[in-house]
């Protein structure tokens, strides 16, 4: 139900330029949030989106109630950003904490006591293991890392765990968290390297890794918005599931144009998706261009799985072409 797109530059001043969408749901059934919001998703999820819409059916939703909210969170200092996907509960605001407030995350004992258990219930001494948690928590250390535990234990606890959630739902929602080639987040944040401070973007997962990036999407709309950056930008996927080397110069303003331009694109494609934004992080700060847009829109059920339809029709149409050019290989 949104796009988040990150892009760094390769020329100039160093800089990275994040942009999201606006959308976001009101309200709908409770129980139909977790397969309407993964069934968006397009990546490999055990239920297929027809059985999902299906569910759906079956529960009488033909509507969902959209409105305008932020997706891109700025820290204090004004030298973070945070993008995410557009789902407000307390592990994102707890996420945002530890990402971008990392001293504020340090002074919330009951926070970081519901991500230590069982450990601290299993000892006496959970007060001392408490400071030295504290002693020892470093998020620089993290990103070297590449891994911020603290991240997948939160979606463990509130996403995973519920109690109220039907065997469906919780089938769904364990294999989106915990895809590892999708993030939830798009992070970016100023590093010091040889001496220099330099902005770099990161993806970040619900798993808890964390890796630097050139350029990124995700969302419901990342899969086109990364699309329409790929064909701006000349490149393809990588090994590994990773994405191919620029061939072009990208200054800031490039970046900007090429930033937004996938986020109109993916809004265009994506019933769900609307508004944009956009910041700027270079090693002086952030340059935010925020929108206060308000608005409220209804999406029809049936209008997002015709779009779906077309997107699988060019993907078939897309590997037809490319099964031609294998049998025109063979023979």
């Amino acid at each position: 139900m949104t796009v988040i797109a990150g892009l760094a530059t390769n020329i100039g001043e160093p800089a990275v330029v994040i942009g999201a969408d606006r959308g976001y749901i009101i309200s709908t059934e409770e129980e139909c949030i977790g397969e309407l919001l993964n069934s968006l998703e397009e990546r490999p999820i055990r239920v297929p989106f027809s059985f999902t819409m299906d569910f759906l059916r079956k529960r009488g939703v033909d509507t969902i109630e959209f409105g305008m909210n932020r997706k891109i969170y700025i820290s204090k200092n004004g030298m973070s950003t945070l993008a995410h996907t557009g789902i407000n509960n307390p592990t994102n605001k707890n996420a945002k904490k530890i990402i971008l407030e990392p001293e504020e995350f340090l002074q919330d004992d009951e926070l970081i006591k519901k991500i230590l258990r069982p450990i601290l219930v299993s000892i006496d001494n959970s007060e001392e293991l408490l400071r030295a948690y504290k002693q020892e928590f470093s998020l620089r250390e993290r990103i070297h890392q590449t891994y911020i535990p603290e991240i997948r234990r939160l979606f463990e606890i509130d996403r995973v765990k519920s109690t109220s959630m039907e065997p469906l739902s919780k089938l769904v929602l364990y294999e989106k968290e915990f895809h590892k080639v999708e993030s939830e987040y798009i992070y970016a944040t100023i590093i010091e390297l040889n001496n220099e401070s330099v902005p770099m973007l990161f993806d970040v997962s619900p798993t808890g890794a964390i890796f630097r990036s050139i350029y990124t999407t995700n969302g419901s709309g990342g899969i086109d918005a990364l699309k329409c950056m790929r064909k701006s930008l000349g490149t393809g996927p990588g090994i590994c599931g990773g994405e191919s080397k620029i061939e072009i110069e990208v200054d800031t303003s490039r970046a900007v144009e090429i930033v937004t331009n996938a986020i109109k694109y993916s809004n265009a494609r994506h019933s769900e998706c609307k508004g944009l934004e956009y910041v700027i992080l270079t090693k002086n700060g952030l340059e935010t261009h925020f929108s206060d847009e308000q608005k409220s829109f209804t999406v029809y059920i049936e209008k997002i799985i015709k779009e779906r339809i077309k997107r699988l029709n060019r993907e078939i149409k897309s590997l037809n072409r490319i099964q031609g050019l294998y049998d025109k290989h063979k023979n």
